[in-house]
């Protein structure tokens, strides 16, 4: 059987400084780095569950960030492997898979109890790799038609091609508990509005990202090259998809890629560095990394405006509708809620703002300015007349949206 999990542990280590990695990509940040392995975030709001390693044994362990502090609560206990944990929508409740019981399965655990409770095991197969549909009666997930002790290194170093045929992806209905088969594959991700999911599937002899539609159950090859690519995860407006994809080296990076476009951005480029189990949030990447200060897996982190410089566009909050122009609307005064109060205003006009936030180069204008790309100048212009005080548009090819408005001190509203 599979037997890479010793691959894991044939580190090279990098130098860093302080608790920043410098690389040939983005500098990123170790938001968790101490004397356990860790690996496979997974966030909801300032909480974040985590495989936690010690010795030879895994267990699940739930942090909670304030500021530049955080406290970690250990979840499960025992002489066992737990890995991979996903949080519900709402926080309550969680899946992780788990060699308990002498099976390698689903098990769910309440936050509000410290027991386990099984909850998809196949006889003679592995379970594993699950998400929670967002109304909580539904689990995507992997089988495969064979039992490997060592099956928690997949998230780490993808398992060998010939693999491929022993896979199956599934969504079992947690009503019904019946499971309807979707593809063959490996390591299933849905989409924010979950008509769609990112999964991994061979190419010659390489694993790549593909997205199927799960009412046409149409399938399109987003990932090519000449390594594996595997561990796909969403951007909150499913534009984007980040995943581990593997270097010329072997190690594994942070990698990026377009869902329209299929341009893959690699972020971290770190030759002989592993990167990977990559997780989306809304304030940035979140992934395990194996050069930390005082462990081979340290918790990473990449800042959301750092990625969208990187790939030259923003990331938005929420699903993206095509067809819709990108709007970024930023406040340059000390006036309070300036940008938010301007974009309910454009919303009430018909024209939805992506995001809202401070500028950080150009402060303290008197008079507004409305950026446009190519082909916007019309909508600038609208926008420009709605928004109070004077706005003076600029043609502009080099901004991270199609259309950025600049508040100045002369935008002022009635309290």
């Amino acid at each position: 059987m599979m037997k890479f999990a010793i691959r894991i542990f044939s580190i090279v280590l990098m130098v860093i400084f302080g608790m920043f990695v410098l690389s040939q990509g983005i500098e990123y940040e170790h938001i968790l780095s101490r004397s356990k392995d860790d690996f496979t975030p997974n966030l909801l709001g300032s909480s974040m569950l985590i495989s936690s390693m010690e010795k030879t044994f895994v267990n699940i362990e739930l942090v909670v960030r304030v500021g530049r502090r955080s406290a970690q609560t250990k979840l499960t206990y025992g002489k066992h492997i737990d890995f991979h944990p996903v949080f519900n929508k709402t926080g309550d409740w969680l899946v992780f898979d788990s060699d308990r019981d002498k099976k390698i399965a689903i098990w769910s655990l309440s936050l509000s109890s410290d027991k386990p409770e099984l909850l998809i095991h196949e006889p003679g197969r592995m379970c594993f790799g699950a998400q929670i549909s967002s109304d909580g009666e539904k689990i995507l997930y992997n089988t495969a038609d064979f039992i490997d002790p060592g099956w928690w290194s997949m998230y780490v170093i993808p398992p060998p091609t010939k693999y491929r045929d022993n896979m199956e992806i599934l969504i079992r209905s947690l009503k019904t508990n019946k499971d309807k088969f979707i593809t063959k594959g490996f390591l299933p991700s849905w989409n924010p509005d979950e008509t769609k999911i990112a999964f991994s599937d061979v190419v010659g002899d390489q694993w790549k990202i593909f997205i199927l539609d799960l009412n046409s159950f149409s399938r399109t090859q987003i990932t090519s090259g000449k390594t594996n690519d595997f561990y796909p995860s969403w951007s909150k407006d499913g534009r984007w998809i980040a995943f581990s994809c593997q270097n010329d080296s072997g190690f594994t990076d942070i990698c990026v890629v377009n869902v329209s476009t299929h341009k893959i951005f690699n972020l971290t480029k770190t030759p002989r560095i592993t990167e990977g189990g990559p997780f989306w949030a809304e304030e940035g990447i979140y992934f395990h990394a194996d050069n930390g200060e005082n462990t081979p897996y340290d918790i990473a982190f990449i800042p959301k405006d750092a990625v969208s410089k990187a790939i030259g566009a923003p990331t938005l909050s929420k699903p993206f509708e095509e067809g819709h122009p990108i709007i970024k609307v930023l406040n340059s005064t000390n006036i309070n809620k300036l940008a938010a109060r301007t974009a309910e205003l454009l919303k009430k006009h018909g024209i939805t703002v992506a995001e809202v936030g401070n500028t950080k180069r150009e402060r303290n204008l008197r008079h507004g300015k409305i950026y446009y790309k190519k082909g916007y100048k019309d909508l600038a212009t609208k926008i420009a007349l709605i928004i109070p005080g004077d706005q003076y548009i600029y043609l502009r090819s080099n901004i991270d949206a199609d259309i950025i408005v600049i508040l100045g001190r002369d935008t002022k509203y009635k309290r």
